[in-house]
């Protein structure tokens, strides 16, 4: 919507008024009536599921790490991606914010697929194939000057993503060791870290060596990740 704002002359304004109210909407739809979402939770109520105690076990990190580069990664694409379909693509300034759809429609499906996908193949082999296939896919967008095969390049990528989140989390909760809440704790710091200094880091980079050349880091945290993930796989995690 942004993009499309831009493109037609109305501005970037539009479009993000445009989410504020469809916010507004579906809390109207919603109402104020929230038990049909779960039961309330009560006072006294207790729970059987607390961590135990203990640090975490090795494989815990290595999993956290895994996260933090995929998330660099996928930040690095959703900040800076435009930037280089306008330069190294030709594409309009409009036309570049839009096409972020490209990775938001891939992630949309990937994660619609990946759900099924589960109840046939191994977590593990799924998640190095979404790296896998973020690699491939992001190495088309940066290697090429096609607008096209770019756009095309980037919904492959979006493919690739959709699984890196809810996999890597997943995985790192199960390397934790039973210390699911604690490791949460983490994995939200990690990531957080890693959206707030990875696309500064790009830019920096950027303003020294153009903007291709600081696009380097993502494939590097891609191949990092997906070396780490074939060393260190997450099958059974000791509690100690």
């Amino acid at each position: 919507m942004v993009g499309i704002g831009v493109t037609v002359g109305w501005g970037w304004r539009p479009g993000i008024q445009v989410a504020a109210v469809g916010v507004i909407l579906i809390e109207l739809i919603r109402g104020r009536n929230t038990d049909v979402y779960g039961p309330k939770a009560v006072a006294d109520e207790e729970s059987d599921h607390h961590d135990l105690p203990g640090p975490f076990p090795k494989i815990f990190w290595w999993s956290w790490l895994i996260l933090v580069f995929t998330a660099s990664m996928e930040f690095s694409m959703l900040l800076w991606a435009p930037e280089v379909l306008s330069t190294q693509g030709g594409l309009t300034k409009g036309a570049s914010a839009a096409a972020l759809a490209t990775i938001v429609g891939g992630m949309s499906v990937g994660r619609l697929i990946g759900a099924r996908l589960t109840t046939r193949f191994d977590s593990e082999l799924l998640y190095r194939g979404s790296l896998v296939i973020s690699l491939v896919g992001f190495l088309g967008f940066w290697l090429s000057s096609s607008g096209l095969i770019m756009l095309i390049s980037l919904t492959i990528t979006g493919l690739g993503m959709s699984l890196h989140f809810p996999f890597g989390f997943e995985r790192a909760l199960r390397a934790s060791g039973g210390r699911a809440d604690r490791a949460g704790g983490k994995l939200s710091i990690g990531t957080g870290f890693a959206s707030g200094v990875a696309p500064f880091a790009l830019g920096t980079l950027a303003d020294q060596i153009g903007i291709q050349g600081a696009y380097a880091i993502v494939p590097v945290c891609l191949m990092l990740a997906i070396v780490i993930s074939l060393l260190r796989p997450v099958n059974f995690v000791p509690t100690k």
